[in-house]
């Protein structure tokens, strides 16, 4: 194989608690795999000085969108990044991350534009199986292909307002029901142009 002079001696299993390499030539863009394991005498971890950053306040729209459509997630703390809301990881909101440089902390939740909460793909993504209203798709589903290539599709399970979009129990994101049909807000860069 092109490289194979080149390439320093693989490790054992990654199984066996071992880091692994793959490189480009095995196929992909190349990756590196370590298991790590604390060890048994480690000391215990010590909560960061300082006061821990306040969790900001939930505006009205998204109380009122979580509790219509996730009400699982209507109690959860929020966190501001920008215009945008995040849903951090349970228990990561009260770290202390000043002296970090943190992208993205949690699942983007979406945003308040003209005093109304617009979800977020991603919202849809990582908890479309708990919203309360859902388009129950199949994988044969005519209405799955339709769906991916950025199309409206017909409403048979989702009533009126947001809904995700789920095939087989897999959520593929949001959208929002009128009259019987389901307004794709999947994001065009995503969409199946075939």
């Amino acid at each position: 194989r092109p490289g194979e002079a080149n390439r320093a001696p693989d490790y054992p299993d990654f199984r066996a608690g071992y880091p692994r390499r793959i490189w480009p030539a095995d196929g992909g863009e190349g990756h590196f795999m370590a298991k790590l394991q604390k060890a048994a005498d480690a000391d215990a971890p010590t909560p960061p000085k300082g006061k821990p950053p306040k969790v900001p306040k939930a505006p009205a729209e998204w109380l009122d969108f979580a509790k219509t459509y996730f009400p699982a997630l209507a109690s959860r703390p929020l966190a501001g990044a920008g215009e945008w809301l995040l849903l951090p990881a349970p228990g990561s909101e009260t770290l202390n991350t000043a002296k970090l440089r943190v992208v993205r902390g949690g699942v983007l939740a979406g945003s308040v534009l003209k005093k109304r909460f617009q979800p977020a793909h991603a919202l849809f993504m990582a908890y479309g199986a708990q919203c309360t209203n859902r388009e129950e798709l199949t994988l044969t589903d005519p209405r799955t292909a339709a769906w991916l290539r950025g199309e409206e599709i017909d409403a048979a399970t989702a009533q009126n307002g947001w809904c995700a979009v789920l095939v087989d129990g897999f959520p593929l994101g949001g959208g929002k029901v009128s009259g019987g049909r389901i307004k794709n807000h999947y994001p065009k860069g995503l969409r199946n142009l075939q």
